[in-house]
């Protein structure tokens, strides 16, 4: 939720409102920027899952990469929610 309203919200404005001033679609770095943004998005979560995983201290590494997998299972469910 925090991700989605600090960074695809403003985005989501600049570009409708960039659309509607120029009434052309948008060109390559716009496209490229957002691609981008989405991409650091995914690393940082990937990031804290695997972070999360670990810190729970399992003994075996098998239950580590389950959690690891259910926490990312659960926050891309949830990043879907609001599209």
């Amino acid at each position: 939720l925090i991700w989605g309203l600090v960074f695809y919200l403003p985005y989501a404005v600049y570009e409708a409102w960039t659309y509607s001033a120029l009434g052309e679609p948008f060109d390559f770095w716009s496209e490229f920027t957002f691609s981008m943004v989405v991409v650091a998005g995914n690393q940082i979560l990937y990031l804290l899952c695997d972070v999360a995983s670990k810190r729970i201290g399992y003994r075996f590494v098998g239950h580590e990469q389950s959690t690891y997998m259910w926490l990312y299972t659960l926050a891309i469910l949830t990043n879907l929610g609001p599209e």
